[in-house]
């Protein structure tokens, strides 16, 4: 089988044909123009549904990373039933409906989530959150944090961004730590 030098990236392939681009390269171009899509996708979605959270708590929340759909009558799970899926799947169902108003809207992942484990109510409207509020408004104290933060370097869930730290960045971090809350706990 001969083989032939990929244009883009410069690598050999083997191939009974000439073709434009090795199977490495038209991969990743398929990837990007589907990821290119989906993004649209969810843009013509936003604008469609006014592109901020429509939840009566009025968040407004307008960052689109943290948008998405909502189902007034609560029946997202149906939906992605229906669909085969959540995202980009349940997106173009409205789309090729016509993007339909009645029991849908843009939400907030927060006020999605929260009226999804709150019995269908944002929490920002439950009579249980002035409550939660006034327990968590007193700041913790910076043992505690530092703590909670030395109990995360010892078991390794660290990270910097997406990359999880390695074992010996976790270990420097939780020696570092443990200087400073000998500090505190002296102060």
């Amino acid at each position: 089988m001969p083989t032939w030098v990929c244009p883009e990236c410069g690598l050999s392939y083997s191939s009974p044909r000439k073709r434009k681009l090795c199977d490495e390269c038209k991969n990743s171009f398929r990837r990007e123009a589907a990821r290119d899509e989906r993004a649209d996708l969810k843009k013509e979605f936003l604008e469609a549904y006014g592109g901020r959270c429509q939840c009566e708590c009025g968040c407004n929340i307008s960052i689109s990373g943290f948008l998405g759909l909502g189902h007034t009558d609560n029946s997202g799970a149906d939906h992605r039933k229906q669909v085969g899926g959540a995202g980009y799947l349940t997106y173009q169902d409205l789309k090729n409906r016509g993007w339909p108003k009645t029991n849908y809207r843009v939400e907030c992942w927060n006020c999605n989530f929260g009226k999804r484990i709150n019995n269908g109510i944002c929490p920002a409207l439950s009579p249980m959150t002035e409550k939660y509020v006034n327990e968590w408004s007193t700041p913790p104290k910076p043992v505690d944090v530092v703590e909670s933060w030395r109990f995360a370097a010892r078991n390794r869930h660290l990270k910097i961004g997406d990359r999880l730290l390695t074992i010996e960045e976790c270990e420097i971090i939780e020696k570092l730590l443990g200087c400073i809350l000998a500090d505190l706990e002296m102060l």
